[in-house]
């Protein structure tokens, strides 16, 4: 069976599909950008937990005004923002800051595509963070109400990558082999997005390889799968995939990606129990 394993395509001009779960924010709104980068996205997931603890929000902000003001441009699109949020918020205080200041550091040594946009996102927010209500997040400066009620789910200590295997090959001897060699080439980008330097790898990723490199295997449909990658794609989110006749059968998903929203928001089953 010929398999090739592929990351995600680089340009974030690639429509949405029409896929359920992703439709919410197919379309264009003015003065915004659909598409998100990795640095906004995690800008989106850091700004929500502050929103549920008082003491990293301080930090936050404190870390947020060492940042260089960033000139003019489009925001990101709020909805995008909910659905990085969903995928990307912390577990706990110690993650959260930890993620928080790779990324500021990260944006201030211009290292990572958004970095400037992600640079606004916190800048407003931390600006706003003393006058606003608390049931208020703000994400360039669109404010979306009640983002912050969605409090974080709990997740397991030491972080997994997610490998998503379509169901019905999920017994496939040479798809298995693909499977590991996709979460090799994931775990390569996320050397790329650190420029070579393991000093500089995302936590979640530095956990993950020299932590317990734990790997949670799960199945799905094949539309399941498309709209996981979409999801993926609207959110700049590391992942490497396995194509059959140029269709995607299975995804190793960046670490930092929670388990719990892909269980019950994706709707996926442990293949190994």
């Amino acid at each position: 069976m010929p398999i090739v394993v592929t990351p995600p395509p680089v340009s974030k001009k690639v429509r949405l599909s029409v896929k359920e779960k992703t439709a919410r924010v197919a379309e264009r709104l003015p003065g915004i950008h659909s598409y998100a980068t990795y640095a906004e996205s995690m800008a989106a997931g850091i700004i929500s937990y502050a929103e549920q603890n008082r003491d990293f929000a301080h930090k936050l902000a404190a870390l947020s005004q060492t940042l260089p003001t960033p000139g003019a441009g489009e925001f990101l699109d709020p909805r995008a923002a909910r659905v990085a949020i969903e995928l990307l918020s912390p577990p706990d205080a110690e993650l959260a800051l930890r993620r928080a200041e790779w990324l500021t550091d990260m944006i201030a040594k211009q290292a990572l595509p958004g970095a400037e946009r992600a640079a606004k996102m916190l800048l407003t927010w931390a600006s706003s963070y003393a006058s606003r209500g608390a049931r208020e997040v703000v994400i360039g400066v669109v404010i979306a109400p009640d983002i912050s009620a969605e409090k974080p789910q709990s997740f397991p200590k030491g972080r997994a990558a997610s490998l998503v295997v379509r169901r019905d090959l999920a017994e496939d001897p040479d798809l298995m082999r693909a499977t590991t060699e996709a979460g090799l080439a994931l775990f390569f980008r996320a050397i790329g997005m650190s420029h070579g330097d393991l000093k500089r790898l995302e936590p979640d990723a530095a956990d993950w390889f020299f932590g317990e490199r734990k790997i949670h295997y799960y199945g799905a449909d094949e539309d399941t799968l498309a709209g996981i990658k979409a999801e993926l794609d609207l959110c700049g989110i590391l992942y490497a995939s396995v194509k059959e006749k140029n269709k995607c059968v299975a995804l190793a998903i960046d670490p930092a990606v929670n388990d719990a929203h892909g269980i019950m928001q994706w709707g996926l089953k442990p293949l190994f129990l």
